[in-house]
């Protein structure tokens, strides 16, 4: 038709965020500083040692749980309490903590990769000084995969992140996803 308004573009896809061998069978892609959901911790050891100061706990019940130094997330904010958790030697879950006042760029980011989150549960939370304090979780999720932003966390000064896959785990259960959420 002569005149009618070119359709835009489709959008571009979410970061790249699962492991490549994973992204046909997932359909969506998670990840965070280079790692991926369900990349091998020799993979992520080789990426992660030349960037980060990274300690691994030892592995008990197939899991290890490897720390590294903060990590940037753009203008004032930062990611601290970093932590990859690895079961059966995939990569299965990341965390931070970032302060409070990064509430609006971490949801910015967040929706803008994934969309609309797919539950929003607002509450309150007693802080480890006693005040009681609005919360939100929010949660973005798939069947393989879950997002949730927790803010703000009993300390009452971090937002936490928490990005992971829902695999099997040593019982039978899901892999823990954020303190608020899971199998």
């Amino acid at each position: 038709m002569l005149g009618a308004a070119a359709a835009p573009p489709p959008a571009p896809p979410p970061p790249a965020l699962v492991h490549p061998t994973h992204a046909i069978e997932t359909g969506v892609r998670y990840g965070f500083d280079k790692a991926v959901l369900g990349m091998s911790l020799e993979d992520w050891r080789a990426i992660s040692i030349r960037q980060l100061r990274a300690v691994c706990s030892p592995e008990q019940e197939r899991r290890v749980i490897c720390s590294t130094e903060d990590v940037p997330l753009g203008g004032p904010y930062v990611a601290r309490n970093l932590s990859y958790t690895f079961l059966g030697g995939k990569l299965t879950r990341i965390a931070f903590e970032t302060s409070i006042n990064g509430y609006d760029n971490a949801v910015a980011v967040l929706m803008h990769s994934f969309g609309q989150p797919t539950q929003v549960t607002r509450d309150t939370i007693a802080l480890t000084d006693g005040a009681v304090f609005p919360h939100v979780l929010m949660t973005w999720r798939n069947p393989r995969a879950a997002i949730a932003l927790s803010d703000p966390e009993p300390n009452g000064q971090m937002l936490s992140v928490h990005i992971g896959l829902d695999v099997a785990g040593p019982q039978g259960g899901r892999a823990e996803v954020g303190p608020h959420i899971g199998g």
